[in-house]
């Protein structure tokens, strides 16, 4: 719960409820700020390189199975599904902020993202993993508008 001046106030999301609104200009100031947020072409910062930072992870993933570090791999796999799980609420035009609405994500996608978690922490199930997560993320980003332009450099 939060109490302060409607001047203050930048909640963006509908999904955000007002509990007490004597007068009803904290719900008119939310609706307000969120059809300003919809207005917004680029509604997120994307200069976060999701692509290089999920490859980034992708390299250290690698390193921690070669030296059997299987903590740390599975931190490398939940950072990449994080990564992925970013991309695909871009996809769908959700608001990332804070998101966590996964059950509104394209139910395919949902499926497969699910399927990316091992059975058991063993060398052999993190490397299947990682393949299935490698594969959901690069359908992902071909999907994406916001990092089009690295798919597009890769054919230079």
């Amino acid at each position: 719960m939060c109490l302060l001046p409607k001047e203050l106030l930048f909640v963006r999301s509908p999904l955000w409820k007002v509990l007490v609104g004597k007068t009803g200009s904290v719900l008119e100031k939310m609706n307000h700020e969120n059809e300003e947020f919809n207005k917004q072409s680029a509604k997120y910062d994307v200069a976060i390189d999701k692509p290089f930072e999920f490859v980034y992870c992708a390299v250290s993933l690698d390193k921690a199975m070669k030296r059997n570090n299987l903590s740390y791999a599975v931190k490398m796999l939940e950072t990449m599904r994080t990564y992925t799980l970013i991309v695909q609420a871009l996809n769908e035009d959700k608001k990332i902020h804070q998101f966590k609405a996964y059950d509104t994500l394209d139910p395919s996608f949902v499926e497969a993202f699910l399927s990316t978690y091992p059975k058991q922490v063993t060398s052999e199930d993190l490397v299947v993993s990682a393949r299935k997560l490698y594969k959901v993320f690069s359908e992902t980003i071909k999907r994406a508008h916001y990092f089009l332009w690295i798919l597009a450099s890769k054919n230079l």
